[in-house]
């Protein structure tokens, strides 16, 4: 098999072991920024040397700049120490462009969605597990779950799996059931149904409403797209009718309020606290780290206090400045409407793109900007819907 493939694999579990080991640390880092760095070097070779650069490529390549360049200037300004910041802005601008533009490149999005659902069915059999051996741990990496939650009088730990909250691992589930479902759908058919029920099983136990929201929300979309009844009125009122059922249950409340805002727990407040904060520094932003020290002073409720904007587009608009926010969401909106554009493209691909960019509304795990297994999965969205693109149209290319 492909020895780009391995790598790819390794760096799924090095990014996935940034949660709570040694490797959450520079160690992990550097193994990360090693493994993009063979990777890309593998591409390299592969095509003689000659790379080609498309319009949507030279696109991102310039906000990438743009976003790790600010952060030098608020060096400049004296908002952030050298010492603070030190190479976090060049690495993750190097994950960024290795995932939106060179990693699809080299592992198909077929394989892609097939290490998503697996890997995502991986990590629910591990927290399923401590509801029979209890919490424990294997080689330092902690498998650990919640205090039970009940819905409609079922009462169900809610599982962490190797992560310290439940709302990381319910971001994983997200694309694992998509994923699960397409392959059932329109690839591998029943074959691929335990995969599928694996998935939504450990989606449910996550407990976790915003996960189960985006996911309602992303598949109605893939389903409204591949079966072409988008036309249709009467369809998609039982859609949305089966929609609100659907949620009701995954929820586990009829309480209108809990699923139009998701059960915020205290997010209300610390987005008004970031909008607050970032009035004052418009234009550049604060820098980044200072995020939960600088909207503070803003939250009344002591117990929020520490806490981030939890909303990753309000944490870029937080630390860069409109100048920042404007790029990098300009990145996402030009990239779904690149391909809305296209009309043929894959629809799983878009799907899933619209999901982890939804749930950047509700954490910063999912953010663009990191080294975090949720990050590059949150990238790899993003870059497998850009190669969809470019592989759907036709535009000018340039080749260096």
């Amino acid at each position: 098999m492909n020895p780009m493939y391995y790598l790819f694999l390794l760096i799924f579990l090095i990014s996935s072991l940034r949660y709570g080991t040694f490797l959450g640390g520079d160690i992990g880092t550097i193994m990360l920024l090693i493994l993009f760095g063979l990777l890309n070097i593998f591409y390299i070779y592969s095509k003689n040397y000659i790379i080609e650069i498309h319009r949507i490529h030279k696109f991102v390549i310039m906000s990438v700049l743009i976003i790790g360049g600010l952060q030098v200037v608020h060096v400049a300004l004296g908002n952030i120490t050298p010492g603070e910041i030190g190479l976090f802005p060049v690495y993750t601008s190097f994950i960024m462009v290795s995932c939106l533009i060179i990693v699809p490149q080299v592992i198909s999005a077929s394989k892609f969605l097939h290490i998503m659902s697996r890997y995502s069915v991986i990590l629910t059999l591990l927290g399923m597990s401590t509801l029979i051996v209890g919490e424990y741990e294997i080689a330092s990496v902690a498998i650990t779950k919640r205090e039970p939650v009940t819905n409609f009088l079922i009462t169900l730990p809610r599982l962490e799996s190797i992560f310290s909250n439940p709302n990381p691992f319910a971001a994983v589930l997200i694309g694992g059931s998509l994923a699960s479902v397409h392959e059932v759908y329109a690839d591998s058919g029943i074959s691929a149904a335990p995969l599928l029920i694996i998935n939504l099983i450990g989606l449910y136990m996550s407990n976790s409403d915003g996960a189960i929201l985006v996911f309602v929300m992303s598949i109605s979309i893939y389903f409204l797209l591949q079966t072409g009844l988008y036309k249709s009125h009467r369809f998609i009122l039982a859609v949305i009718s089966c929609v609100t059922l659907f949620t009701i249950a995954l929820l586990g409340t009829t309480n209108p309020i809990k699923i139009v805002i998701s059960n915020l727990s205290g997010r209300g407040q610390l987005w008004i606290a970031s909008i607050n904060a970032w009035e004052k520094n418009p234009i550049f932003g604060t820098g980044l780290f200072r995020s939960s020290d600088v909207i503070a002073p803003l939250i009344e409720s002591t117990s929020l206090k520490g806490s981030g904007p939890h909303n990753a587009y309000l944490e870029i608009l937080l630390t860069t400045g409109i100048v920042g926010g404007i790029t990098y969401f300009g990145v996402i909106i030009y990239s779904i409407f690149s391909w809305i554009k296209i009309r043929n493209g894959q629809i799983i691909l878009f799907s899933l793109c619209i999901a982890y960019s939804t749930h950047q509304l509700f954490e910063l795990t999912t953010s663009l900007f990191g080294s975090g297994i949720l990050n590059i999965i949150s990238l790899l969205t993003v870059g497998y819907l850009i190669k969809d693109i470019v592989g759907n149209q036709h535009t000018s290319v340039s080749v260096i």
